[in-house]
């Protein structure tokens, strides 16, 4: 009578039960580039979506913060008011914002200038502590040190500063803002200049 195998067995069950040491590997069903360590990188669209869902929590943030603002949000009122006028007259003289009559000049380099400060300070934060913004929670995205898929911990405080700063910069950068954003479709470690700058990735857990 053949003798059979009887290490990885489990008695009284019989089935079969991996070596010691055995592990099935991590997102063996994602195909795509992944990390040094083994983890899936993020597609385009995942962070296209992650920045849209980030877009809509600073704009409700921006809308209270607007409130303290007064010349901002009266000065803004009149003149969507003066704007909605024209458009129901069919006369197609719109009036500028930057009219002064509405003295919106001021309050929208103030309001620009805050609501610049709170994106950075947002973005760092939250990939300091978290490893993600909300948006990117939300996607179940993950930013992480170049190579380093597996790492639990959220960036290191200077380089979530480093990320998020050439983010903005790069932003305001006409055309270099646009080859930021489509860099990932491209390249073969899905990076954006920003994150080649900070010497991150971003990964997707599911």
């Amino acid at each position: 009578m053949p003798a059979y195998p009887t290490s990885g067995i489990t008695p009284g069950y019989g089935a079969y039960q991996p070596n010691p040491g055995f592990e099935v590997p991590l997102y063996a069903n994602v195909r795509g580039p992944r990390t040094d360590d083994g983890v899936p990188l993020s597609g385009w669209w995942w962070r296209v979506l992650a920045t849209l869902l980030d877009y809509v929590v600073l704009s409700l943030l921006g809308v209270v913060y607007g409130n303290f603002l007064p010349d901002y949000s009266t000065g803004l009122n009149r003149w969507l008011q003066d704007y909605l006028e024209v458009a129901s007259s069919g006369s197609g003289n719109f009036p500028s914002f930057t009219d002064p009559q509405y003295g919106l000049t001021g309050s929208l380099l103030i309001y620009a200038l805050v609501s610049l400060l709170l994106a950075v300070i947002y973005a760092t934060l939250m990939l300091t502590f978290k490893g993600a913004t909300i948006g990117m929670l939300a996607c179940q995205l993950r930013v992480v040190p170049t190579g380093r898929g597996r790492a639990q911990a959220g960036l290191p405080f200077g380089k979530a500063v480093l990320r998020c700063a050439a983010y903005q910069v790069l932003g305001y950068i006409p055309l270099l803002g646009i080859i930021n954003w489509l860099f990932p479709l491209w390249d073969k470690k899905r990076q954006t200049l920003h994150d080649k700058i900070a010497g991150t990735q971003v990964v997707r857990l599911a």
